[in-house]
């Protein structure tokens, strides 16, 4: 368990902070806890501070963006400042170092990209210009139960360009634009410039720009014409069509000729989208192979996957429902689509689709009879993968549904000896496999 070891107060704010958690060149970083709600945060001891840090603050204190990080208080101090903002995650920059897995789940570039540029077109909307983007420069909050992940623009203490370049690390040279260090005239443009540098290197895992010095990345940026970045971009076979044709508008040296956030955001989302429809029509191709034959595991594996995302899992529903609609009193129907979202843990949808079977004919006892083993996947597997399956269902606490079933099935029939002789011989072998489960799968204590 952390412990808190010093009570600090900034701009009224009571707050518990944690020991020193990271020390860099621009401030130290510290954990804290506000002692009014709890809320956890990150502190940031600012040892250099600007007249300009001062106006983007009092900008964002107390304003909640989608992806930019929630100033919560500042306050000047003797050598600096101290700022107070939501505790992120990660950075973007480890995200890459993790080749985009967190968690066991691929996080997909575009959906981290987007973001970034979200949060640096709502920057613009207060004619403020960042500065200093890099993908140390997002970080990212992970919602473990669906999987969402959330980008956000942090550290807005850049001054001039000449401390943008030599206050921060090497890296910071590899994103500027050329105007910045040609010494002309800048506006927002020089962000958009660091965004497509980003793009480019956590798509290629390669830096745009390389050198052993400062002053030889310079040089190359000083130096560089428009052929020789549009080359550069058409020859990377890392990159597809869609993602050259971003780059090539976004990487422009006349920086009149850059496209805006805006524009970025709407090419990402016409990319999304059909990005969508070709995995839904992947996707009902395979579900009509599935429909043709139930045991092609090539098949089962694709739908697997496909199914896994939200937006495609709602759309098979509706097509579900459409089949349903041709012949709405086959049972086979309801038994077979249960099955799949079933099989694919997707037993909230599943369900729904054994309560509209029981709504066919809620009095036969049979339907009830087969809903229950089925929902255990008895009928469908052998022994040793009904165990596999079983320990699966209980471990999600998925049991408690199929008994719901079993009792709707016994109000049948209260006084059917017959009847609570099958669930009897269910529960039998339930208890029977309780001795090889692993407790920490009965953790939600589940009661056989």
């Amino acid at each position: 368990m952390k412990q808190y070891n010093k009570t600090i107060i900034v701009d009224g704010l009571e707050i518990l902070q944690e020991r020193l958690s990271y020390k860099a060149n621009e401030g130290d970083l510290y954990n804290g806890i506000i002692k009014s709600n709890n809320k956890k945060v990150l502190i940031k001891k600012q040892k250099y501070s600007s007249d300009y840090l001062d106006e983007v603050l009092k900008i964002l204190k107390g304003k909640k963006h989608s992806n930019i990080i929630e100033i919560i208080a500042f306050q000047n101090i003797k050598k600096g400042k101290i700022i107070v903002m939501e505790l992120a995650d990660g950075s973007v920059k480890d995200l890459m170092e993790n080749n985009f897995v967190l968690n066991n789940e691929t996080i997909i570039i575009d959906d981290v990209f987007i973001q970034m540029v979200q949060g640096v077109n709502e920057f613009h909307k207060y004619s403020l210009i960042h500065r200093d983007l890099k993908p140390e420069n997002f970080v990212y909050f992970f919602n473990q139960e669906n999987k969402k992940i959330i980008i956000k623009l942090i550290d807005f203490g850049t001054s001039k360009m000449e401390n943008t370049i030599y206050t921060q690390n090497v890296g910071t040279i590899n994103y500027i634009a050329p105007e910045l260090v040609r010494n002309i005239p800048y506006d927002q443009s020089i962000d958009i410039w660091s965004l497509g540098i980003i793009y480019y290197e956590i798509i290629t895992t390669e830096d745009f720009f390389n050198g052993n010095t400062i002053d030889e990345i310079k040089q190359q940026i000083q130096g560089i014409v428009q052929m020789q970045v549009d080359q550069k971009i058409k020859k990377n076979k890392q990159l597809n069509c869609e993602q050259k044709e971003l780059l090539l508008n976004i990487l422009k040296i006349q920086k009149n000729e850059r496209i805006n956030c805006l524009q970025i955001i709407n090419k990402l989302s016409d990319k999304a989208s059909i990005d969508e429809d070709n995995k839904w029509k992947q996707a009902m191709k395979d579900i009509n192979l599935w429909i043709e034959n139930q045991k092609n595991e090539e098949v089962q594996k694709r739908i697997a996957e496909l199914l896994q995302d939200d937006k495609i899992t709602q759309k098979a529903i509706q097509y579900f429902d459409k089949l349903i609609a041709v012949d709405p009193k086959n049972h086979k129907t309801y038994e077979m689509i249960a099955d799949l979202l079933l099989s694919y843990d997707k037993c909230q949808e599943a369900i729904k689709y054994f309560d509209k079977w029981i709504a066919i004919n809620p009095k036969n006892d049979i339907t009830f009879e087969s809903i229950g083993f089925f929902s255990l996947n008895i009928q469908q597997f052998g022994c040793y993968k009904f165990i596999v399956i079983l320990i699966r269902l209980l471990f999600h606490n998925k049991c408690q549904e199929t008994i719901q079933y079993f009792d709707q099935w016994i109000a049948i029939d209260p006084k059917n000896d017959n009847t609570y002789e099958k669930i009897g011989f269910l529960i039998k072998i339930l208890n029977s496999l309780i001795v090889i489960i692993p407790q920490q799968v009965l953790r939600n204590d589940i009661i056989l």
